[in-house]
């Protein structure tokens, strides 16, 4: 079924995610040889209510971040290929770092940290299904060993090359349709459908699809104007180099006789 806010919205995936189960439902699937013990939302839970305002005055990040005994998780929908996915993980894992060990435990104490991005884009466009990444040394092929992971999976790579347990979750998150027998995926659905049925849910969403969109057009016009100076001021310095009149490269260029001049 197609909503108007799929799970890869990524505040509906935010929302429909700090439940245990789903989390736990995930994680067996991106670790199906993995036992997965019982996870608990770290810090207050939130709401609707309360993640679309706090998402709109930027105080929370669009994640979920679930702890177990030995292992926290930070994973995040990412919709829209910033490039900025490693630079995202290495922070995200330093603030883990941060909240797993108290002041004055030794470093060995850190708790084993993921941080994992469920992208609808090929970040490397390699076609692969899945990239995982930890410190290594090159030369020798040395693991590092601190415990730090940080996975990326693409639901746009091909069925061939995608694991088992990761199929129907790729096909629901490019489709928002429901394939097969899978359980899991079946309930994220039933997730999103009520969430999608609740009308102050959806309220709430189209308010944050809204802002995050205007803000979106502005940081496009704040580029495009940016280019346009630029380009500009290239204009007046080949202009200058050529030995133009400084009121010719003015009158060209929109420049200040200040601006040309400090150039």
């Amino acid at each position: 079924m197609k909503y108007r806010f799929p799970i890869t919205f990524e505040a509906m995936f935010a929302l429909v995610m700090k439940d245990p189960k789903l989390c736990r439902g995930l994680l067996e699937r991106i670790f199906p040889d993995r036992e997965i013990e019982d996870l608990q939302l770290h810090g207050q839970a939130e709401t609707e209510a309360t993640l679309i305002p706090d998402v709109l005055s930027k105080r929370v990040r669009l994640d979920v971040l679930f702890k177990g005994d030995d292992t926290w998780y930070d994973i995040e929908m990412q919709t829209t290929n910033e490039k900025d996915l490693i630079q995202r993980a290495s922070y995200y894992h330093s603030s883990m770092a941060v909240e797993t060990l108290d002041r004055g435990e030794p470093y060995s104490r850190m708790k084993t940290t993921y941080v994992i991005f469920l992208c609808c884009f090929d970040p490397y466009g390699e076609g692969a299904a899945d990239y995982f990444f930890e410190m290594v040394d090159r030369r020798r092929d040395l693991i590092a060993g601190e415990r730090r992971y940080t996975i990326i999976l693409n639901s746009t790579a091909e069925e061939e090359v995608t694991p088992t347990a990761l199929k129907a979750l790729f096909r629901y998150m490019r489709d928002s349709v429901v394939t097969g027998s899978d359980s899991f995926v079946e309930e994220l659905d039933s997730a999103v459908r009520d969430c999608n049925a609740d009308e102050g849910v959806v309220k709430n969403m189209a308010t944050l699809a809204e802002e995050l969109e205007r803000r979106g057009n502005i940081s496009r016009e704040e580029g495009r104007e940016e280019g346009r100076e630029e380009r500009e001021r290239e204009i007046a310095r080949e202009m200058k180099k050529d030995g133009a009149e400084v009121e010719m490269i003015m009158k060209y260029t929109g420049m200040t006789k200040e601006e040309i001049e400090a150039l």
